[in-house]
């Protein structure tokens, strides 16, 4: 909350203080949240972890650890590839225009999955621990009512915006109205995303965050094979297909790893679930 809520605050101060906002000033602003908020998180760690008296605690190994944050790098980075590849070919190929209207469109799926997003953090540790514990059938049960939940709150919102189209792109303005047909394809996608639940935090959390490194890093090749053959004939909605192509397509594969790897199935319909 605090790199976003600095962003909002640097940018309200630029706009109604009548300064000039770039695109460079506002870059800086966000990093400086960042920076912020990396600080508060260091001076939280100091205070509320103890320190022990080292003669009494082995040593941990530092070499796993290493290994296991790089594998968490890569994720982040893949994801972050994954989530912009698109937007800055359709600047390549079709200008300012198409990724502007593209981006909004993006935006507002982004949000439509928001719930999914906010259960995963909250789920997260207790993950760990019922894997830790091999609370298997805990687990199943944790990850169903996860994938219930989210589809309960982001269902709804996105048939709504599928239905409403071209009023949710107008709500960016009248240059953003237009077929609504690549929105109804993102909208898809993320339906998808929250039917099958929080499959990649499980694999993470259970100690496969290999197995998704290496599905979100295939995927993301497939996404830019994808938006090269596609955006410069179709335009936005070959970029949305594109999108929509690679979010199934993770979405499916890390569901089966799930239910290969460790026999529960993180869907809404649990119909593959090994555990009972």
């Amino acid at each position: 909350m605090v790199q976003p809520l600095i962003l909002v605050l640097g940018v309200g101060y630029f706009y109604f203080y009548e300064f000039e906002l770039t695109p460079a000033t506002t870059m800086i602003i966000s990093a400086v949240g960042w920076f912020i908020a990396m600080l508060l998180a260091i001076v939280l760690l100091l205070k509320n972890v103890k320190p022990t008296n080292s003669d009494s605690v082995e040593p941990l190994p530092t070499g796993p650890l290493w290994r296991t944050s790089l594998v968490f790098a890569v994720i982040a980075g893949v994801q972050m590839t994954n989530s912009r590849i698109d937007i800055v070919m359709m600047y390549w190929f079709a200008g300012d225009s198409g990724a502007g209207i593209y981006s909004a469109m993006i935006r507002i799926c982004d949000l439509l999955v928001f719930s999914i997003i906010a259960i995963n953090i909250s789920i997260g540790p207790s993950l760990a621990c019922l894997h830790h514990a091999g609370e298997t059938k805990k687990l199943q049960i944790l990850v169903t009512k996860a994938a219930r939940l989210s589809s309960l709150a982001a269902l709804p919102l996105i048939i709504l915006v599928a239905y409403f189209a071209q009023f949710a792109m107008g709500l960016f303005g009248d240059d953003f109205v237009g077929s609504p047909l690549p929105l109804l394809v993102l909208c898809i996608s993320q339906a998808v995303v929250v039917l099958t639940g929080s499959k990649a935090i499980l694999l993470v959390m259970s100690g496969e965050e290999r197995t998704t490194a290496l599905v979100l890093g295939i995927t993301a090749i497939i996404h830019i094979a994808i938006s090269l053959a596609l955006i410069p004939t179709l335009g936005v909605l070959g970029a949305a297909i594109s999108t929509a192509a690679t979010v199934i397509c993770w979405s499916v594969w890390l569901t089966y790893m799930s239910i290969r790897k460790l026999g529960i199935d993180p869907t809404i319909f649990r119909l593959f679930s090994r555990i009972h």
